[in-house]
């Protein structure tokens, strides 16, 4: 139930911490209220389950060797002080050999991809006496001097959604068009 390595990612990874997470919140039922995997509580339950020793295969499994089942890498080298401080000093080849596997391992777009999500300018259109016609975002907003004349602006306030000066639109004809009346 684990997900598939994205394109241009090695098949053959181990899966990411999130992965494990959320397949395994996934299995267990643990979902958030919006129906995403809850992998926090996932991972709150891998850590107690090792805590407790309930976790499988904490051993190895039978035939394979307990050393090349569990390797433990020596990334941190402990040097004791006269001051008995414990200082970190990580491998420089191992931190040199996850940056390149980190370099190979990024998501390669294709052109397929690149022509079909390229950017686009989404724009929109109103009716109404004070209407705009293809207003983006790029524009920015509207300030406080700005007039009406401005090409740009329509709307004194700067917000094209309200839908002010509809005082008279509806009012009956015969008021209108009284004085042509006999």
């Amino acid at each position: 139930m684990l997900p598939l390595p994205k394109e241009g990612e090695d098949e053959n990874r181990p899966p990411t911490a999130v992965e494990l997470c959320a397949t395994y919140a996934y299995r267990r039922g643990f979902m958030t209220h919006k129906g995403i995997p809850d992998g926090s509580r996932a991972a709150r339950l891998i850590l107690k389950d090792y805590v407790n020793g309930k976790l499988l295969y904490c051993c190895p499994p039978s035939g394979h060797n307990s050393e090349e089942f569990q390797q433990y890498s020596n990334r941190y080298h402990f040097n004791n002080d006269d001051d008995n401080d414990t200082n970190f000093e990580t491998n420089s080849e191992e931190t040199s050999s996850n940056v390149t596997t980190s370099k190979q391992s990024r998501f390669q777009p294709s052109d397929v991809d690149r022509q079909f999500f390229h950017p686009t300018d989404v724009r929109f259109g109103s009716k109404g006496t004070h209407g705009r016609i293809n207003y983006t975002r790029k524009n920015g907003p509207i300030l406080a001097g700005e007039t009406m004349n401005d090409s740009t602006n329509q709307c004194p306030d700067g917000k094209p959604w309200k839908k002010h000066h509809n005082r008279n639109k509806k009012e009956k004809l015969r008021r209108l068009y009284r004085h042509l009346d006999a």
